[in-house]
């Protein structure tokens, strides 16, 4: 019985979890350069779960700095930054319509969603609501990176 397909199978899987917690923690875009390839290259039965597992890896690595914020889980955190200093003008702005302002933080990444699970944590917001609001903005988000080339690919090819 040669079980390699199944092999494969939870490798992509488990890849786009580890792939979306790393980038969850280094504020770079790889994430989404995986999900590119991923969207190119992977059967569409695969592209569902790929997503859900790469935005529960993000959100896990989002989740770190959510503790850091609340001062449980020591890292190192640059708060001399002038986007950390922006985003809490705006925390402090949008203080009871955080909700919002976090999903669009997970959708478009302004502010920064490494910076905004910060300071969530350090303003005490409801971890629940920060991961529905930020997890359904990164839904969103990785939807789009993944559906966008197979519409491309559905016009063009």
């Amino acid at each position: 019985m040669d079980v390699s397909w199944l092999i494969g199978v939870f490798g992509v899987y488990f890849g786009s979890f580890i792939v979306g917690f790393v980038g969850g923690l280094i504020p770079i875009t790889i994430t989404e350069i995986f999900l590119v390839g991923m969207s190119l290259f992977a059967p569409k039965e695969f592209l569902i779960p790929i997503i859900l597992l790469s935005v529960l890896g993000q959100m896990v690595a989002k989740s770190l700095f959510y503790f850091a914020g609340r001062g449980i889980v020591k890292i190192a955190i640059k708060k001399d930054d002038k986007s950390f200093e922006k985003t809490i003008k705006k925390f402090k702005k949008w203080e009871n319509k955080t909700g919002p302002l976090i999903f669009f933080a997970g959708v478009v990444g302004v502010p920064p969603l490494y910076i905004t699970s910060i300071l969530c944590g350090s303003f005490k917001i409801n971890y629940f609501k920060f991961l529905v609001w930020g997890g359904t903005g990164r839904l969103i988000r990785f939807a789009i990176v993944v559906l966008f080339p197979q519409l491309i690919k559905t016009i063009f090819f």
